[in-house]
């Protein structure tokens, strides 16, 4: 095996990544890399920086969107299919070991897709066809690296210190660095009275010893490398100093007595350790790390839920409707490979602490002067928030007018209370420390100056993958295929093009001041491009960052067969101003921008005719524009 492949400093060089045995996806980087050698004479490389394997084996009708377009893992025959393409082109085409490849020849085996996936593949292929992927993995390289500097790599297999899990490809942080809004906000304001309530514990409390029982006799029944005995509750952690040994292997039964009908949410917390949990004979949860996981087998904290525990676990929280009466119960603990204690415990959240917890929040929100209301989501559900939150906040800008929303979330969801509250900060999944910057912002120290990447829509049909009325472009598809049909109108573009009005435009942020735009020129740039001038002033009380961003409209006649979106971003440039500060700033619109790829002639052409150039702070706030004339070439 190759340590490292040293490129040369001059051509073109494609990288791709995270295939996953789509067949689908490496023709199309082929067509790409084939159509690139022929533009550059052949002086292009290609790269292919690891997990090349282990797609799902998911049907279409269970597929979920967030997987976007269905194919079929083809894992094999993509290994295959990069051997001949390297063979084809000898010295142009490179692959890197990935997590996935890394199974196959000694390394952890992945369980991304299913629960070994080295396992599963090496069956399917059987001994032949994965002694050839073997022979074929054993070509890859660690790292390839640039005369300029640029280092590929896919991450070092073996790290199993920084391991996630079968939670995917995210970074577990470091928890014992996470600070919260709350304790930021008291350190950086010297304000210890701020006023704090819980209406979702993810913590709960600790199942009490009158809920237990075995054999007629109060208590769980555990059994055992620590020996048999009776524990009156699960609650076995190193700040209460009786965490179990190392590598411990216990088994708890009996039964859970709930004292009446009702959803009560079981949180299964675990740390050193691989537990799980089944109620009446059947699984209830698990946590996520385990032998020859993903990304190793130590469990992490943070990695089946939002936040850890309040005291420092992995938390696995599930909801489950229980009759009056006891339940049989059973909790397993295994070792994971952190040598480290063993701490386990077994909480709940009643319905009759939610509730009060729940009324608790909004009688503190009806008594302060402003009401921070801290949302959260994941991947389900889609363009949603999670349980009762939205009912959270209806309630509490019911009572107080000063309503506050901090958003932690990694995409757009619905907001259907966003007239009704004060403000909205966006801080979507700020890291370990994003506390101290919440709290900033809260407190005025910093003046927000985010400005959107995508495109809020009111609805997720506003959306092309998700609107009805476009079902080859869902990620079923027609016939388990999915088209682009939108075509270069993406993102903002396709909020143009349909003349939806967005919850939040592209580009959009607001901040602790304002800004006004004038005096807008244009000009040729050295490159045949643009010079966009124009004059920025910050016209309120703060010192703020603008983006101001430049857009070009579509030709008044464009050519036929071209596609041409309503308006693009062509030009963009962040700017720090003092409180009554202006400053005159110019960006360039590079010539490639004024063009468009001509198939029939084999080359880009400057659209020719009348087009409007226009400035502002969002893709829909726009404060100048002007005209200009471009001349057939």
């Amino acid at each position: 095996m190759a340590r490292v492949i040293r490129l040369p400093d001059r051509g073109r060089l494609l990288v791709c990544t995270d295939l996953q045995g789509c067949m689908r996806d490496f023709e199309r980087m082929v067509q790409v890399f084939e159509h690139a050698l022929l533009e550059t004479g052949g002086d292009t490389h290609l790269i292919f920086t690891g997990d090349l394997i282990h797609g799902p084996h998911i049907e279409p009708e269970d597929w979920p969107d967030f997987l976007g377009e269905y194919y079929r893992d083809a894992s094999g025959d993509v290994m295959i299919a990069y051997a001949g393409l390297a063979a084809q082109y000898p010295g142009r085409v490179h692959a890197l070991l990935g997590n996935h490849e890394h199974g196959h020849i000694g390394g952890p085996h992945t369980a991304k897709f299913a629960a070994d996936e080295v396992a599963l593949l090496e069956h399917i292929l059987g001994a032949a066809g994965t002694a050839r992927m073997r022979g074929i993995i054993h070509t890859f390289a660690l790292a390839a690296v640039s005369k300029c500097g640029a280092t590929f790599t896919h991450g070092a297999p073996a790290a199993q210190i920084d391991s996630i899990g079968i939670n995917g490809e995210r970074s577990v942080g470091l928890p014992e660095r996470l600070v919260g809004p709350l304790a930021a906000l008291m350190k950086i304001s010297g304000n210890s009275n701020i006023g704090f309530a819980v209406d979702d514990d993810m913590t709960g409390t600790t199942i009490p010893a009158s809920a237990f029982s075995h054999d007629g006799r109060p208590g769980l029944l555990r059994t055992g490398s620590t020996g048999a005995q009776t524990d009156g509750s699960i609650n076995f952690t190193v700040k209460g100093g009786n965490a179990l040994p190392p590598n411990a292997t216990v088994t708890w039964k009996g039964s859970l007595t709930a004292p009446h009908a009702g959803a009560y949410w079981l949180y299964l917390q675990a740390l050193g350790t691989n537990a799980t949990i089944a109620l009446d004979g059947k699984s209830l949860g698990g946590t996520g790390a385990f032998q020859g996981g993903v990304h190793g087998d130590i469990l992490q904290a943070n990695q089946d839920n939002a936040i850890p525990t309040t005291d420092g676990l992995d938390n696995v929280r599930r909801a489950v409707e229980l009759t009056a009466g006891p339940h049989q119960i059973e909790l397993r603990v295994g070792p994971d490979s952190s040598e480290a204690p063993v701490q386990v415990r077994l909480n709940w959240y009643t319905p009759e602490q939610r509730n009060a917890d729940h009324e608790a929040a909004i009688a503190a929100a009806k008594k302060a002067k402003v009401a921070v209301v801290f949302l959260w989501t994941r991947v389900e559900p889609v363009f949603g928030l999670p349980g009762e939150q939205n009912r959270l906040v209806e309630e509490v800008a019911a009572v107080n007018s000063n309503t506050i929303v901090v958003l932690n979330t990694s995409q757009p969801v619905a907001l259907p209370w966003v007239d009704k509250v004060k403000a909205i900060l966006e801080m979507w999944w700020p890291g370990d420390e994003g506390g101290w910057s919440t709290a900033n912002l809260l407190l005025g120290k910093a003046s927000p100056a985010g400005r959107l990447p995508v495109t809020w829509g009111k609805s997720l049909a506003d959306y092309p993958a998700t609107d009805p009325r476009y079902p080859e472009r869902s990620s079923k598809g027609i016939g388990g295929k999915t088209t682009y049909s939108e075509g270069v109108n993406v993102g903002y573009r396709w909020f143009d093009k349909e003349k939806i009005d967005p919850l939040f435009a592209f580009g959009f942020g607001l901040s602790y001041t304002t800004f006004a735009y004038s005096d807008l020129k244009l000009d040729t740039a050295t490159d045949s491009g643009l010079a966009v001038t124009f004059n920025i002033r910050n016209t309120g009380n703060a010192g703020s960052d603008e983006v101001a961003q430049v857009y070009l409209g579509a030709p008044i006649d464009v050519p036929n067969g071209v596609q041409v979106p309503v308006r693009a971003l062509v030009a963009f440039d962040r700017i720090h101003l003092a409180a009554g500060v202006s400053k005159t700033i110019t960006l360039q619109v590079p010539a490639r921008q004024l063009q468009y790829w001509s198939a029939a002639a084999g080359k880009w052409v400057t659209a020719s005719g009348k087009r409007t150039l226009s400035v502002g702070a969002s893709s829909r706030d726009l404060r100048l524009e002007q005209s200009i004339s471009f001349k057939k070439p």
